[in-house]
């Protein structure tokens, strides 16, 4: 891989989660998806693996916030599908000299570098890696070793078995990297049950704190119970 870009979808910050909506007012969840966004392009900086990090986004708000990053952004169209969007990032991406690209969720409040460098490391000997959310049914990233052998399922139901498949088609190699924060996402109200549960366990004498702007306590980037990594039979 001669050039590894992160690529980082993020929608308007008060549009997201609307599952939390019974729990969290539209305030608190742009805050909470705000503070989740922030440890995931931090984390992809502070790893020094990506000639460049991408964010794709409709909302102007989110690319004045990523200015603060001094990443690459682009605007898409609104009402684009996540495929869509990741598509067109995957172009921008080529048109800056990408070779490989890893597609990251934004919504991972405890993705540490270390997780990050374990996922680029599978890409060098496979054609692509799957981190699928702690469930094994959606996909939290995605990474392609080529940039001409991508095929997306990431926003559908199930996206972690049928990228399976759609790789196993193509005659791809894969990894299937999991850890805790490439798996855990903050989409339903359990998780945002263990997400609260699992920062007030944490009592960290530093370290970023990612929850502190909306509750007391803040969590370390150390990992919160054991890593684990598999690869596919075939690959």
């Amino acid at each position: 891989m001669k050039s590894l870009w992160a690529l980082v979808p993020i929608k308007c910050f008060t549009r997201g989660k609307s599952r939390l909506g019974g729990m969290l007012s539209q305030e608190e969840r742009g805050e909470l998806v705000e503070i989740c966004c922030d440890n995931v392009v931090s984390s992809l900086l502070a790893s020094e693996l990506f000639a460049g990090v991408l964010i794709s986004t409709d909302a102007l708000g989110v690319r004045d916030w990523a200015a603060g990053y001094g990443v690459e952004v682009i605007l898409e169209e609104p009402g684009n599908t996540l495929a869509q969007v990741l598509q067109s990032g995957l172009r921008h991406i080529e048109k800056k000299g990408g070779d490989s690209g890893l597609m990251v969720m934004g919504d991972l409040p405890f993705l540490q570098v270390a997780e990050l460098t374990s996922v680029v490391g599978a890409l060098g000997s496979s054609d692509s890696v799957i981190a699928p959310d702690r469930r094994r049914s959606g996909t939290n990233l995605l990474g392609f070793r080529s940039l001409d052998k991508t095929p997306i399922h990431l926003g559908e139901p199930g996206s972690f078995q049928a990228h399976r498949q759609s790789m196993e088609r193509a005659g791809l190699s894969y990894d299937v990297v999991e850890f805790k924060g490439t798996g855990f996402d903050l989409d339903l109200p359990e998780d945002y049950r263990t997400w609260r549960r699992w920062v007030a366990e944490s009592a960290p004498p530093e370290g970023l704190s990612l929850a502190a702007q909306i509750d007391s306590a803040g969590i370390h980037r150390e990992p919160i119970g054991s890593r684990t990594q598999t690869s596919s039979p075939g690959s």
